[in-house]
């Protein structure tokens, strides 16, 4: 059975001031840079990579895809995340990851049923588990992928140097700016 103990925002950030000796703005910043890197994930909002000090719900990622575990992001891995998503959505992916599927199809295209052929033995061993600890497991994945394959104009702190995508300083927009003719 998978321990599947949900936390508020705030109660990180009071568990750290209190037991880490830290005042709260140093709370607040440890806590962003525990949700950063995913070792704490927010439920609702997967793309969020800040700590809200309030009542939204957040998880522990397991060990396994905790970053320190430094097992690369590989290509073959991410098609096979996207063709069991594809299987369990029944075709209905995010614009950005079926365009990475797409991608990754016509350029695996040699051992793409290799690919689908583990996405399905991947899926079908899921269906084994009990329907909650299939959820956990599915957005801890998620929550992986997010971080080593972030969605466009989505901050990742793996991102570093020259591989930066973004300025992380720069505010992420929300609402998709209108033309207007002239």
């Amino acid at each position: 059975m998978t321990l599947s103990v949900c936390l508020t925002g705030q109660d990180i950030v009071a568990w750290i001031t209190k037991n880490m000796n830290m005042d709260n703005d140093e709370a607040q910043s440890f806590s962003t840079m525990l949700v950063a890197f995913r070792y704490v994930y927010l439920l609702q909002d997967h793309r969020k990579l800040g700590l809200r000090p309030d009542g939204s719900l957040y998880r522990f990622q397991t060990l396994y895809f905790w970053p320190v575990q430094k097992w690369k992001a590989e290509d073959t891995d991410y098609a096979i995340y996207l063709a069991m998503r594809n299987i369990r959505k029944k075709g209905v992916l995010d614009a950005y990851e079926q365009e990475e599927y797409n991608k990754l199809h016509k350029w695996m295209n040699h051992k793409w049923e290799f690919i689908v052929m583990q996405a399905k033995e991947q899926y079908h061993a899921g269906k084994t588990c009990q329907k909650a600890d299939r959820v956990v497991f599915d957005c801890q994945e998620r929550a992986y992928w997010i971080v080593h394959r972030p969605p466009p104009q989505t901050h990742s702190a793996m991102d570093y140097g020259l591989d930066r995508h973004i300025d992380p300083n720069v505010e992420e927009v929300t609402v998709r700016p209108t033309c207007s003719k002239t």
